[in-house]
This record gives C-alpha cells, sequence and structure tokens, in this order.
C-alpha cells in the first residue's frame, strides 16, 4: 500500500495535470500540430478528413495510402481540443484495433495521458478513446459516442456496423467509415453504393497519395495481378469468381432509373475539400 505522502503526491500531480490540460492553448492550426507531431507533411485528403465535421462519413482509399495513420491524427487532435470527447474506434480485428490506439498515443506525445493501455487511452481533459476489435459485435452494444471511427469498414462483420450506428444517436454524433474495397457486399459496399444522401462520399485515387512511386505501383500491379490490383489500388469492388450477376447488373434492377436512363451507382469521383 502506498504511503499516505506518496499517495498525496500523486493526487496533486494528477490535479496539476488536469489544470494544464483545461488552460493549454487552443490548436489554432489543426494541419501544422498534426504534422509536426507526426514528422511529416500530410497528402491534401488527409488534411480535409482531419478537419471534417459531415455526421456521415464514407472514405474509400487504396491499401497502404495512409487510413490508419490519419484515423489515428484525427483521433488525437479531437480528444486534445474537445476536452471530455468520447471516440470509439473500430477495426476488424483486436491487433488492429490495438495498432490504432498505439499509434494515437504516439500522435499524443508530451499530452496528458492518465490512461494508456493497448486499447484505452484517457487525458486529463476527459477525453477518452476505446478501440474496439470489429470481430466481436455484441462487446460494443450499449457503449455512447461522440464519434465512431471504423476503419477497414469492408472488412469488417455487418454486426458490428448495426451495433455502432447507435452508439451516436443520443449524442448526436459522427461515424466515418473507411476502408479499401474487399468485394461487393457487406455493410461499406451498401452504403457506398446505395443512392440515399445520408452519406457523403469521397474517394482517394493512386494520384492523391504523393508516396506512392511510379514503381511501387508496377511492382504491385505484376505481383497481384490485373484483378486484385484494381481492388487493392484502384478502388473496384470485385464480385466474387463465378458470380452470374456483376453487383451493378443487380444495383441497375433495383434502380429507380429506367435503363435508358441508367448510370452506375457505384460512384467514381475523387477526393475534393470538404470545406
Amino acid at each position: 500500500m502506498p504511503s499516505p505522502n506518496r499517495a498525496a503526491s500523486r493526487l496533486l500531480a494528477d490535479i496539476s495535470a488536469t489544470l494544464d490540460s483545461l488552460t493549454a492553448p487552443a490548436i489554432t492550426d489543426p494541419v501544422a500540430w498534426v504534422e509536426e507531431r507526426l514528422g511529416f507533411g500530410l497528402d491534401p485528403w488527409q488534411r480535409a478528413l482531419l478537419i471534417d465535421d459531415h455526421q456521415r462519413l464514407l472514405l474509400c482509399c487504396p491499401r497502404q495510402s495512409g487510413k490508419s495513420t490519419i484515423v489515428a491524427a484525427r483521433t488525437a487532435y479531437l480528444m486534445v481540443s474537445r476536452p471530455g470527447i468520447r471516440i470509439v474506434a473500430l477495426a476488424p480485428t483486436i491487433r488492429q484495433s490495438a495498432m490504432l490506439a498505439a499509434k494515437t498515443a504516439d500522435v499524443l506525445r508530451d499530452e496528458s495521458l492518465v490512461t494508456e493501455t493497448a486499447t484505452k487511452l484517457v487525458l486529463a481533459n476527459g477525453s477518452t478513446l476505446d478501440a474496439l476489435p470489429g470481430d466481436q459485435p455484441k462487446t460494443v452494444r450499449g457503449a455512447t459516442a461522440d464519434v465512431v471511427l471504423i476503419d477497414e469498414a469492408s472488412r469488417v462483420r455487418d454486426e458490428l456496423v448495426v451495433a455502432a450506428l447507435p452508439m451516436v444517436a443520443a449524442t448526436a454524433g459522427s461515424i466515418t467509415m473507411l476502408s479499401t474495397p474487399a468485394g461487393a457486399a457487406g455493410a461499406f459496399f451498401d452504403a457506398w453504393t446505395s443512392d440515399e444522401d445520408e452519406w457523403l462520399r469521397s474517394q482517394v485515387t493512386l494520384a492523391d497519395v504523393n508516396h506512392y512511386s511510379e514503381k511501387t505501383i508496377k511492382t504491385m500491379r505484376r505481383r497481384l495481378g490485373e484483378r486484385m490490383f484494381s481492388q487493392e489500388f484502384e478502388n473496384r469492388f470485385l464480385d466474387a469468381p463465378g458470380a452470374l450477376f456483376s453487383a451493378e447488373d443487380i444495383n441497375a434492377l433495383f434502380s429507380r432509373k429506367t435503363a435508358d436512363a441508367y448510370e452506375p451507382v457505384i460512384p467514381a469521383t475523387t477526393w475534393s475539400p470538404l470545406f
């Protein structure tokens, strides 16, 4: 059992950290703050996502484009700039969720972290991050959040998305789903191809990712083959091999448009600034 003096000293330190966090200067330039923490510049699409405030956002990205990095950076920025915010980050597995928490903790260096575990971060200002696995939907039921971030959303179970939506019902909070395509099925694909306007849909292309080199792209195209390259790097939602009808054919059957006026439901827009 710690001595009374040691306990009192720890309490005073916690109080001091809390007061420092509450009186810390506001972040006037979130992009500059994040870039200084990361040690490198963000791509334009990452900058836009960092300060985005849409309630429902879908982001379709190539592999290794920096999705997880900007999710962690955005989480850290929100935790510092909005005291008391409750953020839930979801990923397909506990390993990926823990990686998100670790990346967020790296960005939060020099901040007053009062709790730091593999899947939970708490700042002295009351802001929290819970990083939960997407393969256990029952574990997220009942949670309340101001912000829900779903990384690799095309690879989480549909039941998880159903469980995540009510998290922000009482807070009027936001949900962002980011992913590379993983077949023409699932909650992310359904939201992306729906003609409803509930979600803002933005697509990141190879041209938007500055760290890709022509050599890397050629190598990946050769190793993966055209079909898988189109999914992993060109945002194509591929039908399962042997499927009788493509997802586009099925979408067309249920589209309200006539055959003559039909336009593909799958968007092909590139990322554009949101503000």
